[in-house]
Order: structure tokens, then sequence, then C-alpha cells
């Protein structure tokens, strides 16, 4: 991976600050993705970018608070998800594709993969707490569209709550053996996964 491009001085308005920033964590992403979280060091990362280690504590405290950032954005950029779909779509199955499809898109992303990485106790107990806040919300979120299509008629489940277990614990696993150059395009992975679950909640005729 080539060096990420930092910006020479300038002002420091907090648009570019934030802007930044956003660079360190998506090169950080990566490299926590590449070598892992615990072999990278904040020294790495500021070579990566072709910094000093100073200069990172200007954007972040520490190498936690990069991982807790990176995984509240996608965690987010999810929730965003959910807001659009539920105006979007009227029933709770076209809702239930929809997020999953969404949701493919974006776990198979570094910072994703870096959600569902078992990195947890690199964190604190406040920090994974908030972080849990928002995994409770996607659950609830995707167990209450099963819900809705129960009640609209478009889907069938005896487990709402298993169901959304089986849909997250799947997709999750992709981030272990998804490779881009692995013969098979993220669509058709896609319509695969989204074949076997809603055909799996489709009412029998």
């Amino acid at each position: 991976m080539k060096a990420a491009k930092w910006r020479s001085k300038g002002p420091r308005i907090e648009g570019a600050k934030e802007e930044k920033r956003m660079l360190l964590l998506k090169t950080a992403a990566r490299m926590f993705n590449e070598d892992g979280y615990d072999r990278t060091s904040l020294t790495n990362i500021a070579d990566r970018l072709g910094i000093t280690k100073p200069s990172l504590y200007y954007y972040v405290k520490n190498k936690e608070e990069i991982l807790f950032l990176i995984s509240k954005v996608i965690l987010d950029e999810l929730k965003g998800t959910l807001d659009s779909i539920g105006s979007e779509y009227a029933t709770g199955r076209d809702k239930l594709r929809a997020f999953i499809t969404e949701y493919i898109r974006l776990i198979r992303t570094d910072f994703g993969k870096c959600l569902v990485t078992p990195n947890d106790m690199a964190l604190s107990e406040e920090s994974r707490n908030v972080l849990q806040k928002s995994k409770k919300y996607l659950d609830q979120a995707a167990r209450a569209m099963i819900m809705e299509g129960i009640k609209d008629g478009s889907l069938v489940t005896s487990s709402p709550k298993f169901s959304t277990f089986s849909i997250f614990g799947a997709i999750n696993w992709m981030c272990f053996w998804y490779r881009e150059d692995g013969g098979t395009s993220i669509e058709e992975i896609t319509e695969n996964i989204l074949d076997l679950f809603m055909k799996g909640l489709e009412p029998r005729q």
C-alpha cells in the first residue's frame, strides 16, 4: 500500500483537522487489518502517513481512541442507513433486503472489518459500552424489520431474534474469508446471501 498523502503545513482550521483525522483513521484501519491491531503502533501509523509521532497527538489521544473512532464512524453510517431505509421502503421484507445489501457493502470496508474483528478488549469499558449501545440499536432495528414483515405478511419466522443473529453472524464472517481477487464478485456474493436469507424468511405458498 502506498503511503497516504498528508498535506503539508497549513492553517489549523477545524475542517482541515477533521479531514486529516479521517485520513489518519483510514490509514490506521487498513494497517490494523493488514498487520493486526496489536502489531500496529502509533509510530507505524505516523511513518505510513509521513509525519512524526508527536503530530498524531493533535488528532487523537492514543491508539485505543483510533480504534474507537473507526468503530464509531462505521456504526454511525450504519445507523444513517437504517434511517433512510425506514422512510424509503414500505414492507418489512423490502427494508430487510435493503439493509442486508448495505450492511454487506459497509462491513467489508476497512472500517467495517475493524468493527467485527475481535479487538474490543483493547478498548476501555466506557468505550465498549458506547459501541455496544450502537450495536444493540442495529440488532433491534433489524429485528423490528423482521417483525414488521411478519405483521404485513411479507416475512415469516418463529424467532426474529435468532434470525437476526444468523444474518449478522453470516455477514460478519465475510470479513475473515472474502477476498477481492477470490474469483467471485461482491455482487454475486450479495445476491447469494440475499437468496439464502430472504427465501428462508418468505411465507410458504
